[in-house]
């Protein structure tokens, strides 16, 4: 007797990034990609409906993943247009969208706000809003806490990346019901990098520097580098600093104005290099060949600097808050981010110290496979655990 395939759960994920939030573009490309790169069959069909104007998630790289692309997921035009006042006139629900999932018969809603008629799984970036109210105005705390009861209400699945933001969403729900942790890893393309002294002379980079890959929000606490960097100047210790990311804080419009009005005062201009946001090649050139990464984020709901210093087996200094200690770097050393003068003295032990010896690139690899599979298998168990 012939056995009768077992039929496939259909996953949509509904991707319109937001540009002032790289991260979440990164997530969605490190999730997605971890499922395409599975060399097994695999038991879910993964649909990812999207905005023609998506150039961040390249089609012909994900074989395995269907895209989707419509207008009325684009940030302007006559169809978004309508699409807002649907959902204006429907209290919040989709009809735009749950005509999308419904013609291709989608089972599972994945990472969006929750839609009747499907099961639905919710994704937690973090609840600094609760932590830091300061950063956001009183019109986003609420925005924020009423998207997250409508993901507590209408989920089967809520999905968080750390157990520091399980613990903060246990506070928040009152409850533990319904919680999986799924620690996302970064997408490393190991084909980019390239011979040091190559990339270096490419960048016009003399020394060894320290590098921060984030973008130019309050809590990702540039501050603290940059007064680090001044103790260890007027020590008569110069260090190169290189920075990259997006300066634009949609919250704190001058935030970055003042970094670099605080960079001149203390006349480090020569020190540290702004490069803007730069192609993916470039940034992981620029971590692989760092002779320190530092992340002294005031928080963070994953890290994905620190997982990418983990994958390169890199040396990095880390912020002591909890979801970076939780992450554990071989090669990490944690630091207050309110005490520059400690993390002065951090960098100033490293760089007068021997550079350990570097995993070979063929074992990082091997690792990284196993650790994105490992990833992918985590998240397809979520799946299979919830019954369509």
């Amino acid at each position: 007797m012939v056995q009768k395939k077992s039929k496939k759960i259909k996953i949509a994920f509904i991707i319109s990034p937001n540009q002032n939030w790289l991260g979440e573009i990164n997530y969605f490309k490190s999730l997605i990609g971890s499922i395409n790169s599975l060399n097994e069959s695999i038991p879910i069909e993964v649909y990812v409906f999207t905005s023609e104007f998506e150039k961040n998630l390249v089609q012909k790289k994900y074989k395995k993943i269907k895209f989707i692309k419509t207008s009325f997921l684009n940030k302007s035009g006559f169809l978004s247009f309508i699409k807002k006042i649907l959902g204006k006139l429907f209290d919040g629900y989709d009809p735009v969208i749950s005509f999308l999932l419904k013609k291709n018969s989608i089972d599972i809603l994945s990472h969006y706000k929750p839609i009747k008629g499907f099961k639905n799984i919710s994704w937690f970036p973090d609840f600094q809003h609760v932590h830091y109210p300061a950063f956001f105005s009183k019109k986003e705390i609420l925005q924020r806490n009423k998207l997250y009861n409508n993901y507590i209400k209408n989920s089967e699945i809520l999905i968080v990346s750390s157990k520091s933001s399980k613990k903060d969403l246990i506070k928040f729900k009152k409850e533990d019901k319904k919680i999986e942790i799924l620690k996302f890893v970064p997408e490393i393309n190991f084909s980019k990098i390239e011979d040091k002294k190559v990339f270096e002379k490419k960048l016009n980079i003399r020394k060894n520097y320290i590098f921060t890959p984030n973008q130019f929000w309050v809590h990702k606490n540039h501050i603290c580098i940059i007064e680090a960097l001044n103790i260890l100047k007027n020590k008569g210790i110069i260090i190169k600093c290189i920075l990259t990311g997006s300066q634009h804080d949609h919250r704190n419009h001058n935030h970055f104005e003042k970094l670099i009005k605080k960079i001149e005062l203390y006349k480090l201009k020569n020190q540290i290099k702004y490069m803007g946001v730069l192609p993916y090649n470039k940034i992981i050139n620029l971590l692989y060949h760092a002779t320190i990464i530092i992340n002294p984020s005031l928080f963070e709901g994953w890290s994905t600097v620190v997982e990418e210093a983990k994958i390169l087996d890199k040396r990095i200094l880390l912020s002591n808050i909890d979801v970076h200690i939780e992450q554990k770097p071989k090669k990490g050393l944690y630091f207050n981010p309110n005490d520059p003068k400690y993390l002065a003295q951090r960098i100033e032990k490293i760089f007068n110290s021997k550079e350990p010896q570097t995993k070979k690139l063929s074992t990082l690899i091997d690792d990284y496979s196993l650790n994105r599979k490992i990833f992918a298998k985590k998240y397809i168990n979520i799946v299979q655990n919830l019954k369509v």
